[in-house]
């Protein structure tokens, strides 16, 4: 029988990234394709994480991180705004602010409790003059993306996190009743590791990243 040789393959093409699980979850993931479809021999590798993992000891090409404008590290890769969020049969019921207040607050809990329950609501709420809102009942999440999951089911309605939720307002499933959006002043950051200079896959994909967000806030 003829001998057959099994060749060794060569190193495997890697990408790895860590962001949070609402970044990954909601803008990300529905994007990641486009990227795998242009570099089908890659594999990307996502750490969906709050923890804030050290890039050169976890073997991580980069980051996008969440931080306060000034304070984040890298480029940005776009500032965040912020506003109330429902479903559109719950937006029906909406006539004035006030009726906030009948509404179910869908909020994040964080693992150590350092922020209140609204505290991703404060820049809306200051713009509106609403400091004093008292919603009717809360449900906590541990996830962001599971407040958005809950408001898209029409249980309350959630801080909208744009452009993170462009998509589903886009989609006409998530809407914006009352109000214009705030900002934040928050953003997303992309860091590099040292790692990224000798992977060009990384650096490709750390400027896809940012083609990417340049082209939804175009549309």
């Amino acid at each position: 029988m003829p001998r057959h040789r099994v060749r060794a393959s060569s190193a495997p093409r890697q990408v790895a990234i860590t962001t949070t699980p609402g970044f990954a979850s909601l803008w990300l993931i529905p994007k990641l394709a486009r990227f795998t479809g242009s570099h089908p021999q890659v594999d990307v590798r996502v750490s969906a994480t709050l923890e804030v993992l050290d890039l050169e000891n976890s073997r991580i090409d980069l980051a996008v991180r969440f931080a306060p404008i000034g304070r984040g590290v890298g480029p940005a890769l776009f500032e965040e705004s912020v506003i109330p969020l429902c479903s559109p049969q719950l937006a029906a019921s909406l006539r004035e602010l006030s009726d906030f207040s009948k509404l179910t607050l869908l909020t994040v809990e964080y693992p150590d409790h350092s922020e209140a329950p609204t505290a991703d609501w404060e820049p809306w709420l200051k713009v509106m003059g609403l400091e004093d809102l008292r919603m009717k009942s809360t449900l906590r999440f541990t996830q962001y993306a599971d407040a958005v999951a809950a408001a898209v089911a029409g249980q309350g309605v959630v801080i909208g996190r744009l452009p993170l939720l462009r998509e589903l307002v886009r989609d006409g499933r998530l809407v914006a009743p009352l109000g214009e959006g705030a900002a934040s002043h928050r953003g997303y950051f992309v860091e590099t590791s040292r790692r990224t200079a000798t992977n060009r896959d990384a650096q490709d994909f750390a400027q896809w990243l940012r083609d990417e967000a340049e082209a939804a806030q175009r549309t």
